[in-house]
């Protein structure tokens, strides 16, 4: 099975997968009991990650496409399954009018991912490491000692704000490099975008200014719409934020908060010198 995926669509991948499948039934081109691909070999042929294929099959498996049996692997299902799916779907509430404004706002201004192309050798778009390099072995070994040790304990609800033998660990590493905190200053979170989303919730109000980086990391941009900020973009120079504009903006408006990446910043690359950071801490 050959799938033909459009080159710019606004559709996540996983749908374009579905789509093209449902092409391929409509068209005669998969008949009742054809087997397709397993999620494993669709991935490969399509070079998308495999969760990718998964939740394709999983949209297809409800509308009535497709049925999967041990040993068997996956087939199409035969027409009379999809208008029984097509009956139970039409008797489903239609969510998307429940949402929010502000959730409607932030879901139309979510980039678009779009499938790499069959030439790409290493595919950096998708911020999704190769499993292929994670240490499984050694990670294997790790759990199984940390549940000798713990046991059942660690299957339980953890702290609100994290392991404290982690967030002690944290502290004194920021102590070492000069930050005095002790590990109830601490929060651990599941990843940047949680953290970021933290820290406007508590501090943000509606029409704060913020100032961003401009290029900046591009998934912060609908979390400070969401939160109904006034986004102000500041120009990158080779050494980081531009001071003077930044100066000339901060002369004009009060501003609330300044998001800035430093290292290996995202996504022009530029890591900021000592000297740099240090006066834009003073402008701050």
């Amino acid at each position: 099975m050959l799938l033909q995926l459009p080159s710019a669509s606004a559709q996540p991948i996983y749908r374009q997968i579905a789509q093209a499948i449902q092409d391929q039934v409509h068209r005669g081109l998969l008949k009742n009991g054809d087997r397709i691909p397993s999620t494993r070999e669709l991935a490969e042929q399509l070079k998308v990650n495999r969760t990718t294929v998964i939740l394709a099959f999983d949209e297809l498996r409800q509308a009535g496409y497709i049925y999967s049996h041990v040993g068997r692997g996956t087939r199409i299902a035969a027409a009379e399954n999809r208008q029984k799916s097509a009956v139970n779907k039409s008797r489903n509430f239609n969510w998307d009018s429940f949402l929010s404004a502000g959730m409607v706002n932030l879901t139309r201004s979510l980039p678009a991912r779009e499938a790499a192309s069959s030439d790409v050798w290493a595919d950096f778009s998708r911020l999704i490491p190769d499993q292929k390099l994670f240490p499984v072995d050694t990670f294997e070994g790790i759990l199984n000692k940390v549940m000798a040790k713990r046991g059942a304990a660690l299957l339980q609800y953890g702290p609100a704000l994290g392991l404290p033998e982690l967030r002690s660990l944290i502290a004194q590493r920021m102590r070492r490099w000069g930050v005095n905190v002790s590990h109830d200053e601490v929060i651990i979170v599941n990843g940047a975008q949680q953290g970021m989303d933290l820290l406007f919730k508590t501090f943000l109000n509606a029409g704060d200014v913020v100032v961003v980086e401009s290029p900046t990391y591009a998934n912060i941009l609908p979390l400070l719409e969401f939160y109904r900020a006034h986004v102000v973009g500041v120009p990158m120079t080779p050494q980081g934020l531009d001071l003077d504009s930044l100066r000339t903006v901060a002369a004009q408006r009060s501003l609330k908060l300044i998001y800035t990446i430093p290292n290996f910043q995202n996504p022009t690359g530029i890591c900021t010198p000592q000297a740099h950071r240090g006066q834009l801490l003073s402008l701050a």
